[in-house]
């Protein structure tokens, strides 16, 4: 995949932060955290009725599934569904220079526990400071310096049915064996497979010059890259609103999935930002801009 341009998201210098719903401009792009709501807002204009391409994004949930698709875990003390992370706490690291793959950036961590599942969620930011390239699997991505990538994994998550865990639903017994995590973006358009590959993932335009490429290699227990379930990740429309469902099989010990979404700009791949996630899901582009807050 190859991208040109810089980032015009996030940006190390020229950015200033208000504390009302938390906003920040970077060379005339706006990234306003809408409160505690779990969304975001992308545009050139700090209030979304004066930019139509404004792009909103939600980190909506996150959900156990049995064989059958069927969530699991719903009843009793320990749940094992997510239906917002507005409510999640997290904690940070300081800013620090690291090289990613020989590449200069600067780099963050913060991280949640998803107490009822024994479960933490790890993100690290990269914004880099040089020019290179970064290969995930067999798909490449050409790095400017200004763009940002995202790592996100969940760790320990312990499944429906594993050794001491015990899920039911009335009388029966629960065992999953999928994890569904999933994004709401919304744009100036409806969602539609991009006609300008520049990937071997799902590609997808919203509109206004925002886009989003799915790729389709998750990491299990930090061994080899492995293709996501079949069909996934999946984009449906539902009021308006674009909502990118990926799915993790049953893991020991973590998962980490690695898509890249591009946020203004003329078209995807060219002129764009471009945030790189690797998830379980990971948290959230929310969280991660409103970490970047947090840090500054």
């Amino acid at each position: 995949m190859i991208f040109h341009g810089g980032c015009i998201i996030l940006l190390l210098t020229a950015i200033t932060f208000v504390f009302a719903d938390q906003a920040m401009d970077s060379n005339g792009v706006y990234v306003k955290v809408l409160g505690h709501s779990g969304k975001i807002m992308v545009g050139k204009k700090q209030n979304s009725s004066d930019d139509p391409n404004s792009v909103f994004i939600e980190f909506d949930e996150i959900k156990e599934k049995d064989s059958s698709g069927n969530e699991v875990g719903k009843s009793g003390a320990t749940k094992h569904s997510f239906n917002t992370f507005a409510s999640q706490s997290f904690s940070f690291t300081s800013l620090v220079d690291v090289e990613y793959q020989n590449i200069s950036a600067k780099m963050f961590n913060f991280s949640a526990s998803l107490t009822t599942v024994n479960a933490i969620l790890v993100t690290s930011v990269y914004i880099f400071t040089e020019d290179g390239n970064i290969t995930v699997a067999n798909e490449s991505t050409y790095i400017k310096a200004g763009n940002v990538k995202f790592n996100t994994e969940i760790k320990g998550w312990k499944f429906c049915g594993s050794p001491g865990v015990s899920c039911k639903q009335g009388q029966n017994d629960e065992q999953g064996v999928y994890i569904d995590f999933v994004i709401v973006i919304k744009g100036k358009g409806s969602a539609s497979k991009s006609k300008k590959r520049v990937s071997d993932g799902e590609e997808y335009d919203l509109g206004g010059g925002a886009g989003v490429i799915l790729s389709k290699k998750v990491k299990y227990d930090d061994k080899d890259w492995t293709n996501m379930s079949n069909g996934y990740p999946k984009m449906t429309t539902t009021g308006g609103k674009q909502i990118f469902t990926f799915r993790f099989e049953k893991f020991n010990s973590s998962a980490l999935y690695d898509p890249t979404v591009t946020v203004g700009g003329s078209d995807v791949g060219n002129g764009g930002c471009v945030l790189s996630a690797s998830s379980m899901f990971a948290f959230t582009m929310m969280s991660m801009l409103y970490l970047l807050f947090s840090l500054m």
